[in-house]
């Protein structure tokens, strides 16, 4: 089927192409996101990073002594990573959320790691908040946990590629691991070990760069400069209830 469908698929690509050069702006959620676009289509793209919505989120200063995972469980999250360094570390971890991966994931931790299947938005709040540490091994394009874990006033452990990228100041809002690996992890969570963390600052951070007002303003000016730039008439973006 090869020598038929090939021809067939380069023909797809070369209109895909074409009618990629049309739009008058491209906007991506994120800075990995824009590469990507610039890659395929020749065409640089406005990165405008998608919000949370805050008000779902509290804020605390006082840490309990776990760390947390907020994710499918699913074979690209990288759970196992996690699991491994934490059973290495033998430090507190709770596990939120449910997927195909579960009794994999259950075999093979030990006692200091609870799984806790899907829990009520409020609870989830509450477990965000009051961690010492949010943990994300997973590649993701955007990634909403990070934020969601700022915006309580807790840091990340994260994988550092993808959307956190844009998310995350190392040292300020939390720490990257460069290696999707138990022993990088492990590393990362002993160096967070030693940091002051200022959970006020990492609130703020999030505030001033993810809120939904922030997005809104942003979009509007890509809006308005693409009208400007083509000498149309001021127009304005639609805000979401």
């Amino acid at each position: 089927l090869a020598p038929v469908i090939e021809p067939i698929f380069n023909r797809m690509r070369q209109v895909d192409w074409l009618h990629a050069q049309n739009p008058d702006v491209y906007v991506a959620n994120s800075s990995v996101v824009a590469e990507r676009i610039e890659e395929t289509y020749g065409r640089p793209a406005i990165t405008v990073n998608y919000p949370i919505d805050a008000t779902q989120f509290t804020f605390s200063a006082d840490k309990d002594d776990y760390y947390l995972v907020s994710s499918r469980l699913l074979g690209y999250k990288r759970i196992d990573v996690i699991v491994e360094a934490f059973n290495w570390l033998g430090l507190p971890l709770l596990i939120i959320g449910d997927g195909p991966e579960r009794e994999n994931l259950e075999a093979r931790a030990l006692e200091n790691i609870r799984f806790l299947g899907h829990v009520s938005d409020d609870e989830r709040r509450q477990l965000m908040a009051r961690a010492q540490m949010v943990v994300v091994a997973a590649l993701e394009d955007y990634g909403l946990v990070p934020i969601e874990a700022n915006i309580s006033g807790t840091p990340v452990a994260a994988y550092g590629a993808g959307g956190v990228l844009d998310t995350q100041r190392p040292g300020v809002t939390g720490v990257f691991f460069e290696r999707q690996s138990p022993d990088a992890l492990h590393a990362a969570v002993l160096q967070a070990k030693s940091i002051t963390w200022d959970y006020g600052r990492i609130r703020d951070h999030a505030m001033h760069n993810f809120t939904r007002e922030v997005f809104f303003e942003r979009v509007q000016r890509v809006i308005d400069q693409a009208c400007q730039e083509r000498a149309v008439s001021p127009c304005s973006v639609p805000q979401l209830a």
